[in-house]
């Protein structure tokens, strides 16, 4: 078997934090969606500035395996922020 070099390494790693950062996001939106099913959650209102908000949406915004979701982005783009 031939060693891997650091490139390979790299990439490899770089899989696997992705790949277990698309599993944590599913777990908590799975935990979310329990927590609404069981009644258990409560809204509080608040004053938000849009921009920041959609700001921050477009930042935390990632597809698990890099897919690309156009229709979203697009909108996000197109936002005066």
């Amino acid at each position: 078997m031939e060693a891997w070099g650091a490139v390979e390494q790299e990439k490899a790693l770089e899989r696997i934090l992705t790949s277990s950062d698309d599993l944590l996001e599913l777990v908590m939106t799975l935990l979310e969606a329990a927590a609404i099913e069981a009644n258990d959650v409560r809204l509080k209102r608040e004053e938000v500035g849009l921009s920041l908000l959609l700001a921050q949406l477009k930042a935390s915004l990632r597809v698990p395996g890099d897919r690309n979701w156009r229709s979203f982005g697009t909108i996000l783009r197109t936002c005066p922020l």
